[in-house]
């Protein structure tokens, strides 16, 4: 978590900043592991979902996906 708050203004001391909001993660991020992107989603009460819904709120996406296609050919991408 600390990779995260690191480069995000975020205001550490409101841990329910994010509740309500529901995030999911798509391909390889850049500034941190996927782990730790979705535990700081965790610590200020959102929530990880692993498929875009009409409940998704954010879609992290890195600049490729796993396989290195462009994170825009991937499903959740074309889904949000």
């Amino acid at each position: 978590i600390t990779n995260v708050t690191s480069y995000m203004n975020v205001p550490i001391h409101n841990t329910s900043c994010l509740k309500g909001k529901t995030f999911v993660f798509s391909g390889e991020l850049n500034k941190t592991s996927r782990a730790d992107a979705q535990d700081f989603v965790h610590k200020y009460g959102g929530r990880v979902t692993t498929a875009v819904s009409g409940r998704t709120n954010y879609l992290v996406c890195g600049a490729n996906m796993d396989d290195g296609r462009p994170v825009t050919c991937g499903s959740k991408y074309k889904k949000a």
